[in-house]
């Protein structure tokens, strides 16, 4: 969601219907992410046929909930051939909740979403066992063998609404993907908790994870490492910087950092730095680093209620 509705992979490219736009940053620090206002009936129409019809599937996205209505329901990944049972793809948020339904054969969500708060959600359909799951922020959120596979035959794929102008979303949504198999559960963790991870194997920049956060190196070179290529930081004023960690400024949620280390030298000093700013400046904490004996400190900002 750079922007544009490009399909960057199977050019499944879709069009925006009633002038949505475009906000940043999105999930990932930077770029940006749709936005779907519901009293504008805004949405994302992918007219390429794709069928998902006797094959499995997994669907995953970034969403960003601005309303939020008990009873209601809000679109997310749809795609309408008829009022038929088993012929209407329907990923959505029924309420509170997230539902996965072929239309009268579905499972929903035990979780309460709320809005202002960023989340990932999965819904895969693994088709030799007919099982249809909800994963929430990477974790099983329901799951339910389906009475008939999906049997649509025709429709475009909607995103943020559901068909016939109905069931629109006020959301913003970032990294939609489809995958023509069913992910495992391992696979759907490691999407939507995998914030980085720089393994310096593939460049010096580049980020095997999900989010392709790119790093920038300060006066610092590839050497050998603990497993492979590593970083050296020769330079007292050497550093490495990736922007973006959106979801560790999220109160009370869980997050870990791990990185392996070689010291060449003795006392204090930094391992992990992070800021609001990108020149270091304004609010700051060091979660990781030495005292100055050389024992490994870890710290966390925690302010009351948060």
């Amino acid at each position: 969601m750079d922007n544009n509705a490009v399909d960057i992979i199977s050019g499944l490219n879709g069009k925006g219907i009633n002038s949505p736009t475009y906000v940043t940053p999105g999930i990932t620090g930077s770029g940006y992410a749709l936005k779907l206002i519901r009293s504008s009936h805004q949405y994302v129409t992918i007219p390429t046929y794709k069928s998902f019809v006797n094959t499995s599937f997994t669907v995953e996205m970034w969403i960003y909930p601005i309303i939020l209505n008990s009873g209601e329901l809000f679109g997310l990944f749809n795609q309408y051939d008829t009022s038929a049972g088993d012929h209407s793809l329907q990923m959505m948020i029924r309420g509170l909740q997230m539902t996965f339904d072929f239309y009268a054969d579905g499972v929903t969500g035990t979780t309460s979403l709320t809005t202002y708060t960023w989340y990932h959600a999965a819904f895969v359909y693994d088709y030799p066992s007919k099982t249809q799951t909800v994963y929430l922020n990477g974790y099983q959120d329901a799951s339910r063998i389906s009475n008939q596979p999906y049997l649509g035959m025709a429709g475009p794929i909607n995103i943020g609404m559901y068909q016939n102008g109905c069931s629109y979303i006020f959301s913003y949504i970032d990294q939609v993907s489809l995958t023509m198999a069913a992910k495992s559960a391992d696979d759907i963790l490691n999407d939507a908790t995998l914030a980085s991870w720089h393994s310096f194997d593939s460049g010096i920049t580049y980020d095997s994870g999900p989010n392709k956060l790119q790093g920038k190196p300060v006066g610092v070179t590839l050497a050998p490492g603990k497993v492979n290529q590593g970083l050296n930081f020769s330079l007292s004023s050497s550093y490495y910087q990736i922007p973006g960690y959106v979801l560790i400024g999220v109160k009370s949620s869980s997050f870990s950092m791990s990185l392996w280390v070689q010291r060449t030298s003795t006392g204090g000093g930094t391992l992990v730095h992070y800021s609001v700013q990108t020149n270091g400046k304004g609010w700051c904490i060091v979660p990781i680093g030495f005292s100055s004996a050389g024992n490994i400190i870890a710290t966390v900002w925690a302010p009351q209620n948060q």
